[in-house]
């Protein structure tokens, strides 16, 4: 891989790393609902003149969208509101990997070997261990929505896998589409006072919700799918693996989180088994779903 292209993988890894920690501060600010509902109104906005595909690809499209805006980021964003911390998030979001792996052996007749089998055992085995850390322990229900926004993530993995035809920039801009009505009734309905807390939102906060639209989605998808364009998935995909890695270093220096032995390693563990399944699997894998290896 040239260097400008290994300065773009920092880049993207960085930029995901951080978006734990811009997701964590904007969502002790404001509402969870709000937050989603800003986040893909940008990316909707910019990526307005990206909305154009084959007719036949719509339904599939929004069903793709709608489990990845509204299904899986609903979920993800819910856990890391209620987390302690911003380390056990970015650990715990790598299990849509595991997760995608089960789900392609039920649904898609993949074959897993005994490498793969051990790596899955260990990941899982991470957040085992991941889940004894004292303040994850306490926030377990932060836990139990990221494990499902990991499975809604897997799930739409799958279907990606199965349909071809629309780029990373027209999926993302449907997303941003189909989520955008969904989360606009879901803060009418079961959120209140939302322009308060938008005006007395620290402008940090208002800012992060940006930087989760613009670095995380646009600039990270859309690097990551020009690097895909010229190399193979099995040698990009494991890359990817240093964003969580950023995630816990940044949530320790700048949200304060305490590097515990279970945080140690439990994420050892988990994230040896995931780089494990992604080297043996990266090779079968389709571009679309190695796109969406970041989880928020």
């Amino acid at each position: 891989m040239a260097w400008q292209h290994l300065l773009l993988v920092l880049l993207i890894n960085v930029g995901w790393g951080y978006n734990f920690v811009a997701a964590k501060v904007s969502l002790d600010s404001l509402p969870i609902f709000v937050v989603m509902l800003f986040r893909f109104v940008i990316v909707a906005g910019l990526l307005f003149p990206f909305l154009r595909i084959p007719r036949d690809k719509i339904l599939p499209t929004v069903a793709i969208g709608f489990m990845l805006g509204v299904v899986h980021f609903g979920l993800m964003f819910t856990g890391v509101a209620l987390a302690g911390d911003v380390s056990s998030v970015a650990i715990a979001a790598q299990l849509f990997v595991p997760f995608g792996t089960i789900l392609a052996v039920l649904f898609l007749g993949e074959k897993v070997g005994w490498r793969r089998t051990v790596a899955l055992i260990v990941a899982f085995a991470g957040i085992g261990v991941l889940g004894f850390d004292p303040t994850v322990l306490s926030h377990l229900d932060s836990l139990f929505f990221v494990t499902l926004a990991a499975v809604a993530m897997a799930l739409a993995t799958i279907m990606m896998r199965r349909f071809h035809g629309v780029g990373a920039m027209q999926m993302q801009a449907w997303t941003g589409v189909v989520a955008i009505p969904c989360f606009l009734a879901a803060t009418l309905l079961f959120e209140s006072g939302q322009l308060e807390a938008v005006r007395n939102a620290p402008p940090i906060a208002l800012g992060y919700v940006v930087y989760t639209a613009l670095a995380a989605s646009i600039i990270g998808h859309g690097s990551l799918y020009y690097l895909l364009k010229r190399y193979p998935v099995s040698t990009v995909s494991p890359l990817m693996l240093l964003s969580p890695v950023i995630g816990i270093v940044f949530g320790i220096l700048i949200y304060g989180d305490d590097l515990t032995w279970q945080i140690g390693v439990g994420g050892a563990l988990t994230l040896a088994g995931v780089a494990v399944i992604a080297a043996r699997a990266g090779i079968k894998n389709s571009a679309a779903a190695v796109e969406k290896a970041e989880t928020l």
